[in-house]
């Protein structure tokens, strides 16, 4: 996968700092939406998303938690929803590096 920056037109940053680019990190079908706050790592490698079938992601119908590493492109499916199930509106918790376990018995 290739990782080629492109300009944004139009654009402002500090003098000196160089020109502003945007980067396509995932590709395929339906729609990757992130929250309107903590979608970043904590390392700030990752952005988390969560994945829907319309490109636009107005329909909630996400069936897949992923991150993808903005340095690699590496794409790493996080959870899967099963038996007609929907997920998504994901963040990172920043305070926190530690997973935290699904209660016993849980069928989410």
């Amino acid at each position: 996968m290739s990782l080629e920056p492109q300009p944004i037109p139009g654009a402002q940053l500090p003098p000196g700092s160089g020109p502003a680019v945007e980067t396509q990190l995932t590709r395929g079908q339906g729609g990757r939406v992130l929250a309107n706050t903590g979608v970043w790592s904590p390392d700030s490698r990752w952005i988390v998303y969560d994945v829907r079938s319309d490109p636009a992601g107005d329909a909630f119908d996400g069936s897949r938690i992923e991150m993808v590493n903005v340095e690699t492109g590496e794409v790493k499916v996080l959870y899967e929803s099963s038996r007609g199930a929907h997920c998504g509106v994901v963040t990172f918790r920043s305070f926190s590096g530690r997973r935290i376990p699904r209660p016993t018995g849980s069928t989410a």
